[in-house]
Formats: C-alpha cells, structure tokens, sequence
C-alpha cells in the first residue's frame, strides 16, 4: 500500500514540477527572445554603419583623385616639377596617414576613452 502511495505522490510531484517548470523558464525565454533581437538590432547597425563609411571612403578617394588629376592638368609646369610635387604629396599623405593610425588605432587610446581602464582596475580592486 505504501508502495503505491509514493507512486502517485511522485507522479503528482513531477506533473506540479512540469507545469512550474514551464512558467519559470517562460521569463528566460523571453528575455533570450529579447536579447537576440537586441543582438540583430546591434548587428544591422553596425552593418549600416561599416557600408556608409564605405561610401564616404569611395567619395573621399574619388574626390582625392580628381583633385590631383585637376591639379596635374591646370599647373602649367614641366613633367619633372609635376612629379616632384606628386611625389612630395604622396609622401606627406602616407605621413598623415601613419600618424592617424598611431594614434587613432592605440589599445592605450581606447582603453582610457571607452573607461575599460578603470573598469579592470576597479575590478581588480574589489
């Protein structure tokens, strides 16, 4: 007799352990739901984000050329002046452009700015 009362005392057990089961992961599911959308939403985002500066750079680049291109044409100079001032600009373009990169590219630079720096000190502090 007692055999079967555990039985079904662990049979209604499980059944009230399924039905709470369901209503305490539902919260989790949904905040699972939430956070993929937020993720797609981050993603999309950043996509837009990379494509535009993607254009600005084909804008900037094709404006970087007809300028030379102009300038080439409207310097009433010999060949040998023309390619010493081109070479001269190209030379400071490449310098422009490794000092951005040093710069604008440092761990250092964006540890400080994001404030991960005193997120991992607080951290290790605690």
């Amino acid at each position: 007799m007692k055999a079967s009362h555990e039985g079904w005392v662990t049979q209604l057990l499980a059944m009230f352990l399924r039905s709470q089961q369901t209503g305490l992961t539902r919260p989790l599911r949904i905040r699972m739901a939430i956070a993929q959308v937020e993720a797609v939403k981050f993603a999309r985002g950043s996509v837009m984000r990379i494509m535009l500066l993607l254009l600005l750079y084909v804008i900037l680049f094709t404006g970087f050329i007809l300028f030379h291109v102009g300038l080439f044409f409207y310097l009433d100079w010999g060949l040998a002046d023309k390619g010493a001032l081109f070479m001269i600009l190209g030379g400071v373009y490449v310098l422009l452009m490794v000092l951005f990169m040093m710069f604008g590219l440092s761990q250092k630079r964006w540890m400080k700015k994001s404030g991960a720096d005193r997120a991992v000190i607080h951290a290790l502090r605690s």
